[in-house]
């Protein structure tokens, strides 16, 4: 039985226009009637159908349109295995994503639970790029702009060095800011990594939550409690300090930083 287009798309669910823009495009040939009118049968009924489908994959209807004019299944399998791979690609990068997210809350909760106070954990190295010199001003050129294409897996850092930490004369401590990641994502994501960037070995570290004004000069009281908690717990620092900026808020205009800081820690 022939219908017309607008009884046609009635049964097959799909709106009259895009039923006459498949026409159009040369994908059905339905019968055009002496009145001007154009009857559809249930061959133009699968077909229509089946573009559905194929636009679901997402190809376009001038790909789709060389697959009826020729094109072999095998080609379509082919193209199948691209969108496979294209997926899959997405699917890791979703999960990365999920695991980022998951990461992050981790160090809110850290950050809300640790003002004031010191904490025990074990966890991964991490590498830190900075803008910064140790001078408060900028360095010339760096790689940040390969790292800045890589959020949320790369983070707002800021690092102290192990020597200035050591150094019980400083009162001011210079804090080289940039970007940080866990070591697993700089492979994922093949960062650049140079002589100028900072290395903290995975190991056991204690950590801390401060609010400080300033992330490039931060001073000795702020980071107290950290070497208070290392002196009577026994512990050395082993490494640069690693630091995550978790928010930042205004007071009269003035920023107030809330800073993560964590150091690896060894037996003395």
């Amino acid at each position: 039985m022939k219908k017309t287009v607008h009884s046609f798309s009635q049964s097959i669910g799909i709106h009259p226009e895009t039923i006459r823009y498949y026409r159009q495009s040369g994908l059905i040939f339905p019968q055009i009637q002496p009145n001007g009118f154009y009857e559809y049968d249930i061959n133009e009924a699968m077909i229509t159908l089946l573009v559905r489908e194929m636009k679901a994959y997402g190809w376009n209807l001038s790909t789709i349109k060389d697959y009826m004019n020729g094109q072999k299944l095998g080609d379509l399998h082919c193209s199948l295995q691209i969108q496979e791979a294209a997926l899959r690609k997405q699917i890791r990068l979703a999960e990365l994503k999920l695991a980022r997210i998951q990461e992050t809350q981790a160090y809110l909760e850290s950050g809300l639970r640790l003002t004031g106070k010191v904490e025990e954990f074990d966890g991964p190295a991490t590498w830190a790029i900075p803008f910064t010199n140790g001078q408060s001003d900028f360095r010339k050129k760096t790689n940040l702009d390969q790292w800045n294409e890589h959020f949320p897996f790369v983070y707002t850092s800021v690092t102290i060095p192990l020597p200035l930490l050591q150094d019980e004369d400083t009162l001011v401590y210079q804090g080289y800011c940039g970007l940080g990641a866990l070591i697993h994502y700089v492979e994922e994501f093949k960062l650049p990594v140079d002589d100028t960037c900072f290395f903290q070995p995975g190991g056991h570290f204690i950590r801390t939550c401060i609010t400080t004004k300033s992330v490039h000069q931060i001073h000795v009281h702020d980071l107290f409690i950290l070497k208070e908690y290392a002196k009577t717990h026994h512990y050395r620092f082993a490494s640069c300090t690693g630091g995550r900026v978790l928010l930042t808020q205004y007071a009269q205009k003035d920023p107030i930083f809330h800073l993560l800081v964590w150091i690896r820690v060894e037996p003395e």
